[in-house]
C-alpha cells in the first residue's frame, strides 16, 4: 500500500484513472507528466470544493451483505 502513497506513483495512478488523488505531493508530480490534468479539479479538488462535498455513511455489516448479493446476482445475470 505504501507504494501506491509514493507522490510519483500517486501522480502516474491519478493520471491513468482520472480520479480524486488525496496523495500530498501528487500535483507538483503529476505537473511533469501532464500540466493539464495537474490542474484539474476533478483529480485535485479546491478546499472551496472539497468544503462543499459530502461524505457518504458507512454501511452497515447488513446492508454491505445486502448489496453484495444484490451486486453478484447482476454480475452474474
Amino acid at each position: 500500500m505504501n507504494f501506491y502513497y509514493d507522490p510519483k506513483i500517486a501522480a502516474q495512478v491519478a493520471a491513468y484513472v482520472n480520479y480524486v488523488c488525496p496523495v500530498q505531493g501528487a500535483q507538483e508530480e503529476m505537473q511533469k507528466i501532464d500540466p493539464a490534468l495537474a490542474k484539474s479539479e476533478w483529480i485535485f479538488p479546491t478546499d472551496e470544493i472539497l468544503n462543499n462535498s459530502q461524505v457518504f455513511r458507512p454501511l452497515t455489516p447488513e446492508e454491505q451483505v445486502a448489496y453484495a448479493e444484490a451486486f453478484g446476482r447482476v454480475i452474474q445475470g
